[in-house]
Formats: structure tokens, C-alpha cells, sequence
């Protein structure tokens, strides 16, 4: 089962015993107050710019069909 506790005060307790409505607003806001002070996510390792599972962000953005990349990668290369 999974589920989410919120701790109160016997005074809290019994009104929301007597109004749900309330609790759930005190409870909601509660939430929204602890996720507003939780820091942002890190970035992955190397600063987004590669890593282990770039390829798979490469592949999301090009799409199917290949990229800009793959196609500099097939011309013949003349040396300048």
C-alpha cells in the first residue's frame, strides 16, 4: 500500500475529524510549502553535455530518420 502520513496536533486531529475539507487543505498546503524548499534536481554527470546515455538523448532529438551528424559523418572528407 502506499501512502502519505501527516503529522498533527490532537487539536488538529479532532477538526478534521469534523471537516475533511479543511484537513485536506491544511495537508495540501503543508505539501506545496515542503516541495517549494526541496532544491532543484542536479544536472548528470559531465553538465548534460554527454555521459553514458547521451546517445539516447541524440536519438530523441533527431528522430528516426538520423541527424546533422550522421550526415557530415557520410560525405567523403576533402582535406583542405
Amino acid at each position: 500500500m502506499i501512502g502519505e502520513y501527516a503529522r498533527v496536533t490532537p487539536a488538529e486531529l479532532d477538526r478534521a475529524l469534523g471537516d475533511p475539507e479543511w484537513a485536506l487543505k491544511l495537508v495540501s498546503g503543508r505539501m506545496e510549502a515542503e516541495a517549494a524548499q526541496c532544491p532543484e534536481p542536479a544536472l548528470p554527470r559531465g553538465g548534460g553535455r554527454g555521459g553514458r546515455h547521451a546517445h539516447v538523448a541524440r536519438i530523441a532529438a533527431d528522430g528516426p530518420g538520423g541527424s546533422a551528424r550522421k550526415a557530415r559523418r557520410d560525405r567523403p572528407h576533402t582535406p583542405s
